[in-house]
């Protein structure tokens, strides 16, 4: 086994796990088609970047998930160009430390194809 493909592995383990970071995440897609519940990672902090370069109070949420999670799920991810396309799926998830659900669309996605896992950059719904 390769050191790629151990790193894969351990990176896929990390994700998932819901004993150490992974937690249920649900995702929709858009208009609610079809939803799966996997794990994943989420966070949440405030710190953020105005035009001016100045550090500004702006949330900022994020989810990691592994991409065969979603597909063996029949979940699509990627577009009809074989591009990872989350963007405008709904995500939904347990805040760790209100225990309030947080309801997200997914404004952006960072596929990482080395390791087979994706970040999704959200925004508020509803």
């Amino acid at each position: 086994m390769s050191l790629l493909d151990r790193s894969r592995i351990a990176a896929q383990r990390i994700i998932t796990d819901k004993k150490g970071f992974g937690q249920d995440l649900t995702f929709s897609t858009p208009g609610n088609t079809l939803t799966v519940i996997i794990a994943g990672r989420h966070t949440k902090h405030r710190m953020g970047v105005s035009t001016e370069g100045l550090p500004v109070n702006a949330k900022n949420a994020s989810v990691t998930v592994v991409e065969k999670t979603l597909t063996d799920l029949s979940y699509p991810v990627r577009d009809s160009k074989g591009e990872v396309s989350l963007i405008g799926h709904l995500v939904s998830c347990v805040d760790s430390r209100t225990s309030v659900v947080c309801n997200y669309i997914v404004l952006q996605n960072y596929p990482d194809e080395s390791l087979g896992i994706i970040v999704c950059l959200l925004g508020d719904h509803e």
